[in-house]
C-alpha cells in the first residue's frame, strides 16, 4: 500500500489553521463604562451571564472599586471607536481605561479620602475575564486591603483609605485549545509580554507614580514618596506582578530600579535612602530570565569599602518557590531553543542567567523564606488567620487584634538591632519571625554577597508557604507581604541634622 505523504507546508498551514480556529480573542474584556450600563447598577455582585456586567470597568463595591487597563499584544491601547459607537463591542470606551484611573483616584482625594492603591498585572494563561482566576484572586486581595484599613483607622481620626485597584491586563491567554496547546504558547506570550512592557504600559505606571509622589508632597508633614511613605501620607501603592506579568512590569520599570538603588549609595552614609517605586513592588514566581536581573543586583551591591548603613523597606520583593514547577523546569527547557544563538556566553553565571529565573540560582538568592514553628514566633501568640470573605465584623476584630500583635513582634525584632533612637542596622544573617508562621533568613554566605541592609531582596520559599507557580494568595505568603509592606511606614529613612540622625516607629 502506498503511504500517504504530506508536505511540510501542509502540515504548517494545518496547524495554522486549528491555532487561529482556538484563539482567543484580541479585543478588550472591558469595554463599557458604568454609565453605559442598566442591568448592573448599583449590584454588588454582577451576574457575568449578562454581557455589559463581565464588559464593566470598573467594578464598584462597597468594599474597593476595581479598575482594568488592557494592553493588546503590541502594547497598545485599545483604538478609539468611531462617533456615536463609544458603547458598541469590540472596543467601545475601552481606550480611556487609564483616563478613567486616573479620574477615579482624582475624585477621590478631592473628596478629601486617602487611597490605598494596588496594582496587579498578570501572568501567562490569563486575562481580564470577569471570571478569570487571577480577577477573581485580586478580588479577595482588594476585599482583604479594605478589611485591613477598616480594622487599623478605627477609632483614629483619619479615615479609612478608599481601596482602588488596578488589574492590568493584556493576552496572556492566546489559545482556548486546552493546557497542552497554552503550553505551546511560551515562546510568543514571553515575547508579547516584553512588548507589552515596552507599550502604553508605561505610560500607566508613570502616571500613577506621578499622582502619588505629587498628592504626598502637596500633604502637610508628609515625606514625599522617594525617600519613603510616612503614615501622614494619603496615598499607597503597592504593585504585584506574577509570572510573565512580573516581567511585564519588571521591563517597565526596571531602569527606575536602577536609579533607585544607586541613589541609596550616592549620599554620605546613604542618609537619603532608596528612592521607592510607589511604596513596594513585589514579583511572585517572575517568569523572566535572570540575565535581565543581574544590572539590578549588581548596582544594589554596596560600592567597595561601603555598606548600606541602616534599614529600610526593600524596594523591590522577588519571591520564588522551590515548587514552582513552571519557573523551576518548563522556563529552562523553553529557554534552551531560544537561547541557541546567545552562545557561547562570556562566563559560566551568564551561561546560566540566559536560562533561569533569578529565583533559580543559587548565587542570586538573598534570603530563604520558609513555615516556621509556632514556637519560634512566641510574641505572636493569639494571632488569627483572618478570612475576610465571611463575616466582615468578626474579621475586622481579628485583623485589629492581630495588628497589636505584629507590631508588638516587629518591633522586637527591630529593637535587637537598634542602638538608642536610631534606625535599625541589621547584622549578616538576621532571621525574623513573622506572624502566621514563617521565617525569614538574610543568606550572609549568599554568592549574590548580599549586604544585610540592602533594598533588592530576591527570596526563595518552600512549598508549605508557595504550593507552585499559581499559589500567591495562600495564607503564609499574604501574611509576610502584608507584614513585610508595614515597614515602609513603619522603618523610615534616617534624617540628617546637628543631633544626629533618628527615625521613629509609626502606624500604618
Amino acid at each position: 500500500m502506498k503511504r500517504t505523504r504530506f508536505s511540510p507546508a501542509i502540515v504548517a498551514a494545518v496547524l495554522a489553521g486549528l491555532a487561529l480556529l482556538g484563539c482567543a480573542r484580541s479585543t478588550p474584556y472591558r469595554y463599557l463604562a458604568p454609565a453605559q450600563t442598566h442591568a448592573c447598577q448599583g449590584k454588588e455582585k454582577w451576574d457575568p451571564k449578562i454581557d455589559e456586567c463581565a464588559a464593566v470597568t470598573p467594578e464598584s463595591t462597597p468594599a474597593y472599586e476595581l479598575h482594568f487597563v488592557e494592553f493588546d499584544d503590541q502594547g497598545w491601547l485599545a483604538p478609539q471607536s468611531a462617533p456615536g459607537q463609544e458603547a458598541m463591542p469590540p472596543y467601545g470606551s475601552a481606550s480611556g481605561q487609564i483616563k478613567a484611573v486616573l479620574a477615579a483616584l482624582k475624585a477621590a482625594t478631592d473628596a478629601g479620602e486617602g487611597v490605598n492603591l494596588v496594582v496587579y498585572v498578570h501572568g501567562w494563561k490569563h486575562n481580564a475575564a470577569f471570571n478569570d482566576t487571577d480577577v477573581l484572586k485580586f478580588r479577595r486581595i482588594l476585599s482583604g486591603v479594605r478589611a485591613q484599613e477598616l480594622a487599623h483607622r478605627s477609632g483614629k481620626s483619619a479615615e479609612p483609605r478608599k481601596v482602588i485597584g488596578v488589574y492590568v491586563g493584556w493576552r496572556g491567554k492566546s489559545l482556548t485549545l486546552g493546557s497542552i496547546a497554552d503550553n505551546l504558547t511560551f515562546w510568543d506570550r514571553k515575547a508579547t509580554a516584553l512588548r507589552v512592557a515596552q507599550g502604553s504600559v508605561r505610560e500607566l505606571f508613570a502616571r500613577l507614580i506621578a499622582f502619588q509622589r505629587s498628592f504626598n508632597e502637596a500633604e502637610d508633614g508628609c515625606i514625599p514618596s522617594p525617600d519613603g511613605t510616612s503614615q501622614e501620607c494619603r496615598v499607597r501603592m503597592l504593585l504585584i506582578g506574577h509570572s510573565f506579568g512580573a516581567w511585564v512590569l519588571y521591563s517597565a520599570i526596571s531602569e527606575s530600579l536602577i536609579q533607585a538603588v544607586t541613589r541609596y549609595y550616592g549620599t554620605e552614609n546613604g542618609t537619603n535612602g532608596a528612592m521607592r517605586y510607589g511604596d513596594m513592588v513585589v514579583l511572585l514566581n517572575p517568569a523572566f530570565e535572570a540575565s535581565r536581573y543581574v544590572p539590578l543586583r549588581n548596582a544594589a551591591r554596596p560600592p567597595a569599602g561601603a555598606a548600606a548603613p541602616r534599614y529600610q523597606a526593600p524596594i523591590l520583593v522577588v519571591v520564588t518557590s522551590k515548587a514552582d514547577w513552571a519557573t523551576r523546569y518548563a522556563f529552562p527547557t523553553g529557554r534552551l531553543i531560544s537561547t541557541v544563538l546567545q552562545r557561547p556566553t562570556s562566563s559560566g553565571e551568564q551561561g546560566k542567567s540566559i536560562g533561569h529565573t533569578p529565583g533559580h540560582m543559587e548565587a542570586l538568592i538573598t534570603h530563604d523564606l520558609k513555615a516556621a514553628n509556632k514556637a519560634d514566633a512566641p510574641l505572636c501568640e493569639g494571632w488569627q488567620l483572618p478570612d475576610v470573605e465571611t463575616d466582615t465584623a468578626k474579621q475586622i476584630a481579628i485583623i485589629r487584634t492581630n495588628y497589636v500583635i505584629e507590631e508588638r513582634n516587629e518591633r522586637a525584632f527591630f529593637a535587637k538591632y537598634q542602638n538608642g533612637n536610631k534606625v535599625p542596622v541589621l547584622k549578616p544573617g538576621w532571621q525574623r519571625d513573622f506572624c502566621g508562621g514563617t521565617r525569614l533568613t538574610h543568606l550572609a554566605d549568599s554568592g549574590a554577597r548580599s549586604e544585610p541592609n540592602a533594598p533588592i531582596w530576591n527570596v526563595r520559599t518552600d512549598k508549605l508557604v508557595s504550593s507552585g507557580h499559581n499559589d500567591i494568595t495562600g495564607p503564609l505568603l499574604s501574611s509576610f507581604v502584608s507584614q513585610l509592606y508595614h515597614d515602609v511606614t513603619a522603618i523610615q529613612p534616617m534624617e540628617t541634622s546637628s543631633s544626629g540622625a533618628s527615625a521613629e516607629t509609626a502606624s500604618r
